[in-house]
């Protein structure tokens, strides 16, 4: 990826040096976190995705993809743990859901980046400085590049959902959540 999605970013680290003390103004999680976005947007935004905060969206038919990142709870001010959530909700099985539930339950197909990967386990990123985020960010996008949007691409509608859990497939679901999805849109 070019640095031109960071541009703002990597300016700001250039200047980071005052002309009268030469000493740096330390980075921290949040500007590393900044470059993990600006490079997901530079990526889905030309694709149609939406972001609100660190969650990109992305409508088709009945079917909402939803990108995230995700900040590990033992991130700090100077180190930032991110990974990148894949999910999909759809509209059909909408009419079914109990609203006293949060958002995130309400997804029907849940992934983490890593088991994308060739190594197929979680995948957390841990970051300590920018050109460690920048090399995050990379990687992320490669990942969602060539493995995450291929696959999402599959999936069209409910019915795309619906044809790859009656093969027995289930992308961090339950086997009785697909079950019981199954059951549900069968009615």
């Amino acid at each position: 990826m070019s640095a031109k999605g960071f541009k703002g970013i990597i300016e700001r680290i250039n200047s980071v040096f005052s002309s009268e003390t030469n000493s740096p103004i330390i980075t921290n999680s949040k500007d590393y976190k900044k470059v993990i976005i600006e490079g997901l947007s530079s990526l889905l935004k030309p694709l149609g995705y939406k972001r609100k905060g660190n969650v990109y969206t992305f409508l088709i038919n009945d079917l909402t993809y939803y990108i995230s990142i995700q900040s590990s709870q033992t991130s700090t001010a100077q180190r930032l743990k991110v990974t990148v959530n894949i999910e999909m909700s759809s509209a059909k099985l909408a009419a079914f859901r109990d609203e006293r539930m949060p958002l995130n339950a309400h997804r029907n197909y849940h992934e983490r980046i890593g088991l994308y990967s060739d190594e197929k386990k979680d995948k957390w990123w841990q970051i300590n400085n920018i050109q460690e985020a920048i090399t995050a960010s990379g990687q992320i996008n490669d990942l969602l590049l060539n493995k995450v949007l291929p696959e999402l691409d599959l999936f069209k509608s409910t019915d795309d959902l619906i044809a790859f859990w009656e093969k027995g497939n289930c992308r961090g679901i339950t086997e009785f959540q697909r079950k019981y999805y199954l059951q549900l849109l069968s009615t």
